[in-house]
């Protein structure tokens, strides 16, 4: 039973390391284009690094299986 216990700790404290970093990110890209949102002034470079940013750090995985693909439908392997 105690493994059980360490082991439901340590994967707590690594989903709540990550849902904090996750938040991180978010509030540091918040604060970055605020301003320009509010002004009007986002143009569509920052709309895309935006993007960029949330779809490489939320979702890798998907990000890196969607390129395979994408290379493989393109040149027919």
């Amino acid at each position: 039973v105690p493994t059980y216990a360490l082991f439901g700790g340590l994967l707590s404290l690594y989903m709540t390391y990550v849902r904090k970093q996750r938040w991180k990110r978010y509030n540091a890209v918040h604060t970055q284009y605020e301003e320009k949102f509010r002004a009007g002034k986002l143009t569509p470079e920052n709309a895309q690094e935006i993007f960029q940013l949330t779809f490489f750090y939320d979702m890798p995985t998907l990000t890196a299986l969607a390129s395979a693909y994408a290379l493989i439908k393109a040149y027919d392997i």
